[in-house]
Protein backbone atom coordinates (compact mmCIF):
# COMPACT_ATOMS: atom_id res chain seq x y z
CA UNK A 1 0.00 0.00 0.00
CA UNK A 2 3.11 2.51 0.80
CA UNK A 3 5.63 1.24 -1.64
CA UNK A 4 9.31 1.75 -0.45
CA UNK A 5 8.59 3.99 3.22
CA UNK A 6 10.65 4.42 6.40
CA UNK A 7 8.49 3.14 9.62
CA UNK A 8 10.13 5.42 11.60
CA UNK A 9 7.03 8.08 11.42
CA UNK A 10 5.04 5.02 12.46
CA UNK A 11 7.44 4.32 15.99
CA UNK A 12 6.88 8.18 16.66
CA UNK A 13 3.27 8.51 16.53
CA UNK A 14 3.31 5.05 18.61
CA UNK A 15 5.11 6.95 21.25
CA UNK A 16 3.08 9.78 21.05
CA UNK A 17 -0.04 7.77 21.45
CA UNK A 18 1.66 6.66 24.41
CA UNK A 19 2.85 9.48 25.88
CA UNK A 20 -0.76 10.78 25.31
CA UNK A 21 0.21 13.98 23.63
CA UNK A 22 2.92 15.22 20.69
CA UNK A 23 6.44 15.25 21.20
CA UNK A 24 9.71 14.87 19.62
CA UNK A 25 11.51 11.49 19.14
CA UNK A 26 13.89 12.78 21.78
CA UNK A 27 10.62 12.62 24.20
CA UNK A 28 10.51 16.39 24.43
CA UNK A 29 7.43 18.02 24.78
CA UNK A 30 5.71 19.95 21.84
CA UNK A 31 3.42 21.63 24.68
CA UNK A 32 5.76 24.48 24.83
CA UNK A 33 6.04 27.89 23.34
CA UNK A 34 2.49 27.52 22.52
CA UNK A 35 2.71 31.52 22.21
CA UNK A 36 4.78 31.03 18.64
CA UNK A 37 1.29 29.93 17.41
CA UNK A 38 -0.31 33.27 18.73
CA UNK A 39 -1.97 33.53 14.91
CA UNK A 40 -5.12 32.88 13.50
CA UNK A 41 -5.56 29.15 12.86
CA UNK A 42 -8.82 27.14 11.73
CA UNK A 43 -8.47 23.38 12.57
CA UNK A 44 -10.49 21.58 10.31
CA UNK A 45 -11.26 17.45 11.24
CA UNK A 46 -12.90 14.44 9.91
CA UNK A 47 -16.13 13.64 11.96
CA UNK A 48 -15.36 10.43 10.96
CA UNK A 49 -11.49 10.23 11.49
CA UNK A 50 -10.89 6.80 13.38
CA UNK A 51 -6.80 7.83 13.34
CA UNK A 52 -6.88 11.24 15.14
CA UNK A 53 -10.20 11.48 17.38
CA UNK A 54 -11.77 14.35 17.00
CA UNK A 55 -11.60 15.63 20.28
CA UNK A 56 -8.00 15.55 19.79
CA UNK A 57 -8.52 19.00 18.27
CA UNK A 58 -10.76 20.15 20.71
CA UNK A 59 -7.93 19.56 22.82
CA UNK A 60 -5.54 21.55 20.84
CA UNK A 61 -7.94 24.29 20.81
CA UNK A 62 -8.32 24.56 24.45
CA UNK A 63 -4.28 24.47 24.89
CA UNK A 64 -3.95 27.12 22.01
CA UNK A 65 -6.56 29.31 23.55
CA UNK A 66 -5.36 29.06 27.18
CA UNK A 67 -2.10 30.32 25.76
CA UNK A 68 -3.28 32.75 23.58
CA UNK A 69 -6.54 33.64 24.20
CA UNK A 70 -9.23 31.49 22.05
CA UNK A 71 -10.39 34.44 19.38
CA UNK A 72 -7.54 33.29 17.05
CA UNK A 73 -8.95 29.99 17.11
CA UNK A 74 -11.42 27.99 14.97
CA UNK A 75 -12.19 24.54 14.79
CA UNK A 76 -14.49 22.58 12.05
CA UNK A 77 -15.70 19.27 12.69
CA UNK A 78 -16.67 18.02 8.71
CA UNK A 79 -18.94 15.21 9.10
CA UNK A 80 -18.88 12.13 6.80
CA UNK A 81 -14.83 12.72 6.64
CA UNK A 82 -11.94 10.94 7.75
CA UNK A 83 -8.75 11.15 8.21
CA UNK A 84 -7.38 12.69 4.89
CA UNK A 85 -10.84 12.95 3.11
CA UNK A 86 -10.59 16.76 4.12
CA UNK A 87 -7.61 16.86 1.29
CA UNK A 88 -8.70 14.63 -1.28
CA UNK A 89 -12.51 13.69 -0.60
CA UNK A 90 -14.40 12.85 -3.30
CA UNK A 91 -16.61 16.48 -2.30
CA UNK A 92 -13.79 18.28 -0.60
CA UNK A 93 -13.88 20.78 -2.85
CA UNK A 94 -17.39 21.44 -2.36
CA UNK A 95 -17.59 20.81 1.30
CA UNK A 96 -13.75 21.49 3.10
CA UNK A 97 -12.07 23.77 0.22
CA UNK A 98 -14.12 26.73 0.87
CA UNK A 99 -13.81 26.68 4.68
CA UNK A 100 -10.02 26.73 3.49
CA UNK A 101 -10.55 29.79 1.66
CA UNK A 102 -12.61 31.30 4.36
CA UNK A 103 -9.74 31.07 6.36
CA UNK A 104 -7.53 32.50 4.18
CA UNK A 105 -9.36 35.31 3.25
CA UNK A 106 -10.03 36.31 6.73
CA UNK A 107 -6.43 36.22 7.62
CA UNK A 108 -5.14 37.66 3.97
Amino acid sequence: MFGVASLTAFAHLAQMVRTGHAVRTSGETHLRNLDRLAMPITFLHGGDNRCFLPDSTAATVAALAAANGADRYRRVVIPGYGDIDPIIGKNAVRDVYPLILEHLEAVR
